[in-house]
């Protein structure tokens, strides 16, 4: 028999879940895998030791998270949890160009560009529409030439991977979770284009620089709260992929960007829309 480890599992609301997913790491889960649906996360903690419960459920308590009861704590051998995520983690061909894998795959993908991620951090592997929608706009409205693109929030480095991938020079890539960087940086070694990226932890510290490509596959508060340093981070007549948003959240994000940015496309899948957005001329 392997190793123990404890799966802490819960299902949580969108506009919670990074919250929640962020508090899990100060438990001290070493990993977590996220299964995706419309309006919601199911997070699977692991960790090494039991975790406090108690201390969880008074922290979703006071974030206002219903159903907070329902927690489900178990003990798992370590080789049922490395054959669950070969088995979560199926290869994927995405759009007419991308071959989306775990490293022990093998084969496949023939004539497509294959991107190979390591799925142990469960984020940005491809399996969600939002990745889908917004690796599919990225390459249908790059610029030409894109000489750099910035990538907000970037997980496991999927979408900047592929920028680089598909030629642009420097891809900047920028998320708040460290093991988050870790992990980006780590999947862009595998794929051979870490010298194409440069990862930050904040948008502060590229403050003053400009892209003519924004990508960003984040959620709607987010996006509303970024707008400002996404403009200030593009330039006029760059693009904008912006991906995240549910049906409902339409109206508000076109409200919020459609004083500088202009829509030239949008997609929906599973309740999920992404928007592809030109900023106009001299704003």
């Amino acid at each position: 028999m392997g190793r123990r480890w404890f799966e802490l599992g819960l299902s949580v609301p969108e506009r919670f879940a990074d919250a929640v997913e962020s508090f899990l790491f100060d438990l001290g889960t070493t990993g977590l895998e996220i299964r995706e649906a419309p309006g919601s996360r199911r997070l699977l903690a692991y960790f090494r030791r039991p975790p406090d419960v108690r201390l969880l459920r008074s922290y979703l308590r006071e974030l206002g998270v219903g159903r907070h009861g329902r927690l489900r704590l178990r003990s798992v051998d370590e080789r049922e949890w490395k054959n669950r995520w070969k088995s979560s983690f199926p290869p994927l061909e995405i759009g007419a160009t991308w071959y989306v894998c775990p490293p022990w795959s093998r084969g496949g993908g023939a004539g497509r560009v294959r991107i190979v991620l390591d799925p142990g951090l469960a984020f940005g592997t491809g399996q969600h529409p939002t990745t889908r929608q917004t690796l599919v706009l990225a390459e249908r409205w790059l610029p030409d030439p894109c000489p750099s693109a910035l990538d907000v929030g970037t997980g496991s480095g999927i979408l900047a991977i592929a920028l680089a991938k598909l030629g642009v020079p420097r891809v900047v890539a920028v998320d708040v979770d460290p093991q988050a960087l870790e992990s980006a940086r780590r999947n862009a070694g595998r794929n051979r284009v870490l010298r194409n990226l440069e990862f930050h932890s904040s948008l502060e510290e590229i403050e003053g620089r400009t892209f003519p490509l924004v990508l960003a596959n984040l959620e709607r508060d987010p996006l509303l709260r970024l707008r400002a340093p996404i403009e200030r981070l593009s330039e006029p007549g760059s693009r904008l992929v912006a991906a995240g948003l549910l049906v409902e959240d339409v109206e508000t994000f076109r409200k919020a960007y459609g004083r500088k940015w202009r829509e030239i496309e949008s997609t929906e899948e599973d309740g999920w829309v992404a928007f592809a957005l030109e900023r106009r001329d001299g704003t």
